[in-house]
């Protein structure tokens, strides 16, 4: 899914949208201090409320996805960037 005028990191924060919906839970987004354009672009592709502090030599990122309700329609992505997030573990 890509129009017209929207550049890679659309694409790619609407991936991250539906990969963040299709599992919702306790997420955890890390970029290195030495890259701030990746920072920028989590800081707009997170949706949702999330915490932010530096780890180390990391920008961290935390919060909470909620399930993605898209009214019974399949949304289908097309990128060619692999995604660099993942889920925090659960503890239980």
């Amino acid at each position: 899914m890509r129009r017209q005028g929207q550049g890679p990191d659309d694409c790619g924060a609407q991936a991250a949208a539906s990969l963040f919906g299709q599992f919702p839970g306790r997420w955890t987004v890390r970029q290195r201090l030495t890259n701030p354009a990746a920072t920028a672009f989590w800081r707009k592709a997170i949706r949702y409320p999330f915490q932010e502090h530096e780890q180390g030599t990391e920008i961290v990122q935390s919060f909470t996805a909620g399930r993605l309700v898209l009214r019974g329609l399949w949304i289908k992505i097309k990128c060619s960037a692999r995604p660099v997030a993942r889920r925090a573990q659960s503890h239980q």
